[in-house]
């Protein structure tokens, strides 16, 4: 019999290759019930399958058992914020930021605030992410489009630059290239 380490660790290479029927088969044949990692990666992969409720049982599984990790609370943030509840959804990615300033999370952050028409808060959040990572492209394109919302042309293209790498300024004004 294989030890939980090497099953969990098989489940994740399985997840990877898109392989998710025999990854849900390998974590279900887990017989621990308080292994936060089977329930995390249980409730990622329904993610990947939009079996929301099955997602959310497992997620919030891991989440009691393991309630300081910023993954499950960056992971149940992003199913709340597919699901439409957006208080929730801010809340576990406040959660994740706080236990490690999770870039994602900021990132995710911003986004909501953004898409919220807060562009002050989500601008905030944005540059919080950008501290911890300057090249996090992501964040750099969401950055960079909201500027351009806001008509700031000059500094949104900046930011999209920065994240795409395609971008040429000259004197007559941009190319894309």
């Amino acid at each position: 019999m294989k030890n939980i380490d090497d099953l969990v660790n098989q489940s994740l290479n399985l997840y990877k290759e898109k392989n998710f029927n025999d990854a849900i088969k390998t974590l279900e044949s887990i017989d621990v019930k308080n292994d936060y990692r089977k329930y995390f990666l249980l409730g990622t992969i329904y993610t990947s399958l939009k079996k929301i409720d099955l997602a959310e049982k497992n997620l919030v599984l891991a989440d009691k058992i393991n309630p300081n990790n910023p993954s499950i609370s960056h992971n149940l943030g992003t199913l709340m914020a597919i699901k439409g509840n957006f208080g929730s959804a801010k809340n576990f990615y406040l959660k994740a930021i706080n236990i490690n300033k999770n870039v994602d999370s900021m990132s995710e952050m911003g986004r909501l605030l953004e898409d919220e028409k807060n562009f002050i808060e989500a601008q905030k959040y944005f540059e919080m992410a950008l501290e911890q990572d300057k090249n996090h492209k992501i964040t750099n394109l969401r950055i960079g489009n909201m500027y351009l919302k806001m008509n700031e042309y000059k500094k949104g293209l900046m930011y999209i630059k920065q994240a795409t790498g395609f971008i040429r300024f000259s004197d007559e004004g941009f190319e894309v290239i």
